[in-house]
């Protein structure tokens, strides 16, 4: 986050599959001692059907599933090359008329190379004590936030002769429950207005290659992201809008 001048504002939209949604807010503000960063995450998705616990084919009802977070952080560059970066965040949970709320954060440090173009990145995320249900229903079992080491790298280069930029990124999320996730991306950009690009998650038993583009004039930038996803859960559309100010 502290690479990141001025003031900004991302909002984004993934349509994911089935009826999961995914919607996000972000504000990021360059100040003399840092940069601050203050953002919203909202997972959604349509009303499930409720049954009993004796075999049916026709629901009791319906009931809703839902959890957001919204987060504080902070960044700042501690020496040229290198910045450190923290957020917390507050979790709330919701199924049916089971609710648990929780507190996180999340570590992270930029640096970027002597090599010219070459940069490194590494996070931790979500530490924090176990979310609880405390009702009847989940009988007040703990639930271990989805905590991760993500580790990347970037190298980009400059086409002067092209008046273009070309980029590819690659990083590893090793999740505590689950196996390590890869994830490697190339983009294209034209005289910073028109950005391509494209990419493969690896990993994972459904999701696999992304494509998109972004479109930049002035202040203001679209981003389209297309994910192709297998075994007939349907494809993932993303949309976004960034306000530079």
């Amino acid at each position: 986050m502290a690479p990141v001048l001025g003031t900004n504002i991302v909002l984004t939209h993934n349509e994911f599959i089935q009826s999961v949604r995914l919607e996000q807010g972000a504000l990021t503000h360059e100040t003399d001692f840092g940069t601050l960063g203050f953002s919203f995450t909202g997972l959604f998705m349509d009303d499930l059907d409720r049954f009993g616990t004796t075999p049916s084919a026709f629901p009791l009802g319906q009931f809703s599933v839902f959890d957001v977070a919204f987060a504080m952080g902070y960044a700042r560059y501690v020496i040229p090359n290198l910045s450190i970066g923290i957020s917390g965040k507050w979790i709330h949970q919701k199924i049916d008329q089971s609710t648990a709320n929780g507190a996180a954060f999340d570590l992270g440090l930029y640096h970027v190379s002597r090599v010219k173009g070459l940069k490194f990145a590494a996070a931790i995320v979500n530490l924090g004590r176990p979310i609880n249900f405390s009702d009847e229903f989940f009988e007040g079992k703990d639930f271990a936030l989805p905590r991760a080491i993500k580790l990347g790298a970037s190298y980009d280069r400059r086409l002067p002769g092209l008046e273009s930029r070309v980029l590819a990124a690659f990083d590893i999320v090793l999740p505590n429950d689950g196996d390590a996730k890869q994830h490697l991306g190339g983009e294209f950009v034209y005289k910073r207005m028109l950005y391509l690009r494209a990419g493969y998650k690896a990993g994972y038993d459904s999701q696999g290659g992304t494509f998109g583009f972004g479109l930049e004039f002035q202040t203001l930038m679209f981003d389209y992201a297309f994910l192709l996803v297998k075994n007939d859960l349907g494809d993932s559309h993303r949309i976004g809008l960034t306000f530079k100010i």
